[in-house]
């Protein structure tokens, strides 16, 4: 088992690397493009040289400026830099806690998750004291993070499961084993359930990416 679990653990690493590296280079290739569009219609990089001489308020005056001479350009640019390079990260790490996640179903390895929330139930404080659903979730998850022995990525697919597996209606007032029994077969069904990852925010990113360099080359005064 320790084996397999390993195992999950590299597709998972293996995931949100490959998705990383992927996202930043079709960003910065993007980016680049972005930018020659912009100075070949610019006519010069003097526009960028002295925006870089002038300190913040004419560097600024200088970006401002590249959004009135070509707005598209200039738009896809930034968006690439402010937005995209912080999303596929954010893109990254959701793919691979969901491939970490459907292997451990289709390994059969799923009381390991179930296991480890069990112990936390059994062991924690907030979680018996909590008043109501949303405290007791909270509880569990600090739980979950506080949790020195267990990989960051199976903190994360413990995280992911507690924020999305039905337990609104858990009375976590009830007999400990009771609540214990409930929650984990409410992750196990949410486990079951999960099929598919997220990769289609991986490609819509894309495809926003490829709509602005589109607009900044057509419409490229």
């Amino acid at each position: 088992m320790i084996k397999s679990i390993a195992k999950i653990g590299a597709s998972a690493a293996f995931m949100f690397f490959k998705t990383l590296v992927l996202g930043q280079i079709i960003t910065m290739a993007f980016f680049v493009i972005s930018i020659v569009l912009l100075l070949v219609n610019s006519g010069s990089t003097d526009g960028v040289s002295a925006a870089g001489h002038a300190g913040g308020a004419g560097g600024l005056g200088g970006i401002l400026n590249f959004f009135v001479v070509d707005f598209w350009p200039s738009l896809s640019a930034t968006l690439n830099i402010v937005l995209f390079l912080p999303l596929y990260i954010f893109i990254a790490k959701k793919l691979a806690t969901e491939t970490a996640l459907k292997k451990l179903w289709e390994n059969n390895l799923q009381d390991v998750v179930l296991q480890k929330i069990g112990n936390y139930i059994d062991s924690s404080d907030k979680v018996a004291k909590a008043s109501d659903y949303l405290s007791s979730k909270q509880a569990l998850l600090d739980e979950s993070r506080g949790d020195n022995d267990t990989p960051a990525w199976q903190k994360r697919v413990l995280s992911y499961i507690l924020n999305r597996a039905d337990l609104n209606d858990v009375d976590f007032s009830k007999n400990q084993d009771s609540v214990k029994a409930l929650v984990t077969t409410r992750v196990s069904d949410y486990m079951a359930e999960f099929t598919q990852t997220s990769s289609h925010y991986f490609y819509s990113a894309i495809a926003i990416q490829c709509v602005l360099l589109a607009a900044a080359v057509i419409l490229n005064k």
